[in-house]
């Protein structure tokens, strides 16, 4: 009966926990507002996104001749412009700052010899930022309430749960084991999920900003395998220590 409850904790404390280290991961890499930046050099890549990134940024971008909006997509894809992009933040109330790509494209054009081009843009005003639809801003933030929350919580009964296994056990050599393949196990189901997700984004999503979504993931990494290796290193590190443990002593028979 204590095996099969240690085992049951473990089992529970696996899945659990593998749900809270995506969601943090999640949390903190496509779901940041610090990658709203990020986001938007991606879109700049897709030609439908191009076209509406630089209308809302650019005034009058429809009516330019078609070798000026050509000029401004060739520079869209500059690093320059990606830099700029890149220091994008979205903010607590919903708005995107569009005057560093706008000033950016500006000065890129006059680095280019199109000083003409570059006055009317810088002439013709516009908005400094753009307010993300009350729609999309309201799922972005049930989805970071939602990781956090599961993250969060999910790690705190994951921890509670692999301590009660671990004190039902009647063999806690063989747990201590357990506990940290059951770590490794996550780690690497997370690891490959994050593989998979523009995959997955592809099928459930026929939307642009899904590609621009999925390059995001890829640049983000780095962040992802800083979160995944500490933990990993601890499934291993309790796998390790478990065959320092002292083996369970066998029972014998009583005597007549």
């Amino acid at each position: 009966m204590r095996s099969f409850l240690a085992g049951l904790a473990l089992l529970l404390a696996g899945v659990i926990g593998t749900a809270a280290l995506g969601s943090y991961i999640a949390h903190e890499t496509v779901l940041d507002p610090d990658r709203a930046g990020e986001l938007l050099a991606s879109g700049l890549e897709q030609p439908e996104l191009r076209r509406m990134i630089l209308a809302r940024t650019v005034p009058g971008y429809a009516r330019l001749p078609g070798e000026a909006r050509q000029s401004l997509d060739r520079l869209a894809g500059t690093s320059q412009v990606d830099r700029a992009l890149r220091s994008v933040r979205l903010t607590d109330d919903g708005t995107v700052a569009l005057a560093p790509l706008r000033s950016e494209l500006t000065q890129a054009l006059r680095d280019n010899g199109q000083t003409r081009l570059a006055a009317r843009i810088a002439a013709g005003g516009g908005p400094d930022s753009v307010d993300v639809p009350a729609r999309v801003l309201d799922r972005y933030n049930r989805a970071r309430d939602a990781t956090w929350l599961v993250a969060s919580r999910g790690a705190l009964a994951a921890v509670v749960l692999f301590l009660v296994a671990l004190l039902v056990s009647g063999n806690r050599r063989a747990t201590v084991r357990s506990m940290g393949v059951t770590i490794l196990v996550s780690c690497a189901v997370v690891a490959l999920a994050y593989w998979v997700s523009p995959n997955l984004a592809h099928a459930a999503s026929a939307s642009p900003w899904a590609d621009a979504a999925a390059a995001v993931r890829q640049s983000q990494t780095p962040t992802a395998l800083t979160i995944i290796l500490p933990v990993a290193a601890v499934g291993l590190a309790l796998v390790v220590c478990s065959f320092l443990l002292p083996r369970p002593q066998r029972r014998t028979a009583a005597g007549p």
